[in-house]
């Protein structure tokens, strides 16, 4: 390879190009990437489907018009999928991932340290929640925003290059938009729904981007103190002013006082990791410094002993100490030598710390667990809790301690037990018997029995339901023990109740008489007469005119009606029907409370072609006050030619005993009609009744 010196003309060098210092494995998945496989995001084909949707609805022209509030929410709802778009991007992922990584080791590298305790958080769940949208909760979201089969992503575009809203569920919140669109429905109710999503989104994507809240926070505290002790070291000679550093005006005593002490390592936390051959076979172990100043242990022989030679890799990466000693929050996952550099897969190594403990004699001649008081180690067991936990080898000398459930244990408390709760459909399998658990499905507790199958527990409910039932049945068949007599009701002669013997109530049997069957049906008994014999009289009863005359031999004579003058007799199959001729005759009343005109409703109507000569009487009379009445009598001839309809000349008009003077009667025509009106006084109810006798005659008139 050429060497070029700095003051030398590139010339033809210019195309030279170093060997790039890059892993195999690195260069494999740069190739990867540049090839379009390896690293995607799941949920980006969706989301950019459904961006094409929020786009043709913004485009749509009656969306503007209809919803001003709705299209300002959806041209926000286009803005948080970009942004959900960009956070769920492999960079952004693995950027979240190792700074929760970073999280966790800033937390574990505290642990017991500082006077406030810390609880090291578990690495799957920080893992998880940083790529929650991948998980399930990001996809909920666009599945309520618009749920597309898997098959349909691809198709989600017309040829046209339009969305096509027919690849969506409909009751997704898109569909549901077009189709209010489409139909010409209220828009308005959407508006709050679009809002939510947006809110969906962002605190999604806050929740990813912030991890772990109490691991966040001791992050930002190492930054910050990292970040103090360089400044400090830079800056701290300086003087505001005659008295105050630079440093007094915003950093606490304390603080300053740990700035100006040297940083020490003498309290070296290791752990020392084992080595295996290619075989799988342990070769020895390795230390591996996990916080302070590294040692260097030569080989040994022993592979109990042998923990090779390491250069100091410290486990998550260095930090920003002067001698890149101290377990901080950098990028980087190790420094080169040991085994171990950074986290492998899901794990984190467990440590020990040991700093500044007291080891006396009596430690030294104790058994069992360790457990760090102060300062002091000390020996413990692990007891149980009498008919509650079984503990075996609790200090752990003859192997692992066993913990588990007391025979026939008794559980402690006041509140409740709760027993697994599932569907039916979550059962397990059933073999020994003795199993109990609680189905959502018909919300009873069941208890599997060997040999049979899964039955309910019956509660105080069931045992009300059953109850009712028995009393019920009980009421039903109380005959047969409680019943003791019969009696025969009612004031006929006939009873049909004999008697009860024992258990059997006895009951008269029915005999046909004279003239008389008894049919004895499965549901029903039928008595019929037989009866042939004649009616010898008959009677008229009652105080009116008679109709039976006489009985001659089996003959009875009944009288004939005769019509006499105004009456008409007509005789059907079954009826006689006597009318009066006086169909000529009108009644009608009426009543006035006023000088206003009130028509008397007698319904007049002349037929074509016809003459009338009418009379018509009147009489009114006042109701309450002082006793008043008129009469009045109209008489006139109204004709009917070819439909057109008239008074012939005024008619006549009699008035009598008329005491009231403003009180009158009218007659006139309108269309075909004959009308009458009466017309009372002010201030005066009156009571008015109207007769109405009319004389046809026409080209076909026949008088009956």
């Amino acid at each position: 390879m050429a060497i070029i010196n700095a003051s030398q003309e590139l010339g033809d060098y210019a195309n030279i190009v170093a060997k790039a210092q890059i892993p195999t494995d690195v260069k494999q998945i740069v190739c990867d990437i540049l090839a379009g496989r390896g690293v995607f995001n799941p949920l980006e084909g969706l989301s950019v489907c459904l961006n094409v949707a929020i786009g043709d609805l913004l485009n749509d022209a009656g969306l503007g018009s209809a919803s001003s509030a709705l299209e300002e929410a959806l041209n926000d709802l286009e803005t948080g999928l970009n942004e959900f778009v960009e956070h769920t991007g492999v960079n952004n992922a693995l950027g979240r991932i190792n700074n929760a990584m970073n999280q966790v080791a800033a937390i574990y590298s505290m642990v017991n340290f500082c006077a406030e305790p810390m609880t090291a958080p578990n690495i799957n769940t920080s893992l998880s929640n940083v790529i929650g949208s991948y998980t399930g909760a990001g996809k909920a979201i666009l599945d309520a925003l618009g749920a597309i089969g898997d098959s349909n992503i691809s198709a989600c575009v017309d040829g046209n290059g339009n969305f096509n809203f027919n690849a969506l569920d409909p009751s997704s919140l898109l569909a549901r938009i077009k189709n209010a669109l489409d139909v010409g429905d209220p828009l308005g109710d959407f508006v709050a729904e679009v809002r939510n999503t947006i809110s969906q989104f962002r605190n999604l994507i806050d929740q990813e981007n912030n991890g772990d809240a109490p691991s966040a926070r001791v992050v930002r505290a190492l930054s910050t103190a990292n970040i103090l002790k360089a400044t400090f070291n830079q800056a701290s000679s300086y003087k505001v002013d005659e008295v105050n550093g630079l440093f007094d005006f915003f950093v606490d005593g304390s603080v300053i006082d740990a700035l100006n002490n040297p940083p020490d390592f003498n309290a070296l936390v290791q752990q020392r990791v084992p080595v295996y051959d290619y075989c799988g076979n342990l070769t020895g172990y390795q230390i591996v410094d996990l916080q302070g100043n590294s040692t260097t242990e030569g080989p040994s022989t022993d592979p109990a002993t042998n923990h090779g030679a390491t250069t100091g890799g410290q486990v998550f990466g260095a930090g920003a100490g002067p001698d890149d000693k101290t377990l901080g929050g950098g990028a980087s996952s190790g420094t080169a030598g040991g085994t171990t550099s950074g986290v492998s897969g899901n794990t984190f190594p467990t440590t020990l710390f040991v700093e500044n403990l007291d080891i006396d004699n009596t430690f030294n001649a104790g058994s069992g667990l360790v457990a760090k008081i102060g300062n002091t180690p000390v020996n413990i067991s692990i007891t149980g809790a009498s008919q509650q936990v079984n503990v075996s080898n609790g200090d752990g000398q003859a192997g692992n301690p066993l913990i588990g459930l007391a025979n026939n244990p008794i559980v402690p408390g006041t509140a409740s037990l709760t027993v697994p709760v599932g569907a039916t459909g979550d059962r397990g399998a059933s073999t020994s018997g003795g199993q109990i658990r609680y189905n959502t499905d018909t919300n009873k507790f069941e208890i599997y029995l060997l040999g049979q199958s899964w039955h309910e527990i019956l509660t105080d409910i069931d045992l009300t339901n059953i109850n009712n039932q028995f009393t019920a049945l009980s009421n039903t068949y109380a005959l047969k023990t409680e019943l003791s007599t019969g009696a025969n009701v009612g004031g006929g002669n006939g009873t049909i109740f004999r008697d009860k013997t024992s258990n059997t109530i006895n009951f008269k049997t029915l005999i046909g008489g004279t003239g008389i069957t008894i049919t004895n049906n499965t549901d029903d008994i039928v008595i019929t007469s037989n009866a042939t014999g004649s009616i010898e009289t008959i009677a008229n009863v009652g105080s009116g005119e008679g109709i039976f005359k006489d009985v001659t031999g089996t003959t009875a004579n009944l009288k004939t009606l005769i019509a006499g003058d105004g009456i008409t007799i007509t005789s059907s199959t079954d009826a006689i029907t006597v009318a009066s001729t006086e169909q000529y005759l009108l009644k009608a009343n009426a009543q006035t409370t006023d000088a206003a005109a009130v028509t008397v409703p007698f319904g007049l109507q002349i037929p074509t072609d016809y003459s009338w000569f009418f009379t018509a009487t009147f009489l009114g009379r006042r109701q309450g006050g002082i006793v008043e009445r008129n009469a009045f009598k109209l008489e006139g001839v109204v004709d009917n030619t070819s439909g057109t309809v008239g008074l012939v000349g005024p008619a006549a008009y009699t008035i009598y005993q008329n005491n009231a003077q403003q009180w009158n009667v009218t007659v006139e025509t309108s269309g075909t009609a004959l009308i009458f009106k009466v017309y009372g006084e002010a201030g005066k109810t009156i009571n008015w009744t109207g007769h109405v006798r009319f004389q046809p005659t026409g080209e076909n008139f026949t008088y009956v």
